[in-house]
């Protein structure tokens, strides 16, 4: 009988193991290497503090001298197997974006970018967007709409770029595309 019991223990530890290396994120806070991406600052911003928010940290800020849009940069190294990248990814995204937001209901859409986009202007291996409305968390703080991006490369890690700002209009404009586009991984 203790066999048996033995056996079964032995089954379910091999079978725990098996799905914690399945479901392993992937990924964890920490600095990407600065050689491996670019961030580009447009002559209408200025680097800004990082500030200490309970829901969520990130890395880096950038404010629009007009105060319209501000930029911030959350960087996670990989940590592990990326057997599936969309699945790791995405699921990541999907807990980030839930920091930012402090409620599902903030959470308007959300999209995967072509895998062909992503890799010509960003030279990313996947990318995801995610808007949010009116959310409930201190990251939000002073703003109304904010657009969550992320970009994996594999080897390097995950960054997610998000993009605060009032003002609905502004998404619809050159330099929205302009700042849309400051972050590039490099080769």
């Amino acid at each position: 009988m203790r066999k048996i019991y033995l056996v079964m223990a032995l089954m379910i530890s091999i079978g725990g193991m098996a799905f914690a290396a399945i479901a392993s994120p992937g990924f964890k806070p920490g600095a990407i290497d600065e050689k491996k991406y670019f961030i580009g600052i447009p002559e209408n911003m200025e680097q800004i503090q990082v500030k200490e928010t309970e829901s969520q940290s990130y890395d880096f800020a950038f404010k629009d001298k007009a105060n319209r849009y501000e930029i911030r940069y959350i960087m996670f190294v990989e940590d592990g197997q990326m057997a599936d990248v969309a699945t790791q990814a995405g699921f990541w995204a999907y807990l980030v974006s839930m920091n930012i937001a402090g409620d599902e209901k903030a959470i308007k859409n959300a999209s995967k970018f072509k895998d062909e986009d992503v890799k010509a202007e960003f030279d990313a291996d996947y990318g995801s967007t995610i808007f949010i409305a009116d959310s409930a968390s201190d990251y939000a703080s002073g703003y109304k709409y904010i657009m969550a991006n992320f970009y994996y490369k594999k080897g390097v890690g995950l960054m997610c770029q998000t993009i605060l700002f009032n003002d609905l209009a502004i998404v619809k404009t050159d330099e929205f595309n302009s700042i849309f586009h400051t972050f590039k991984f490099l080769e």
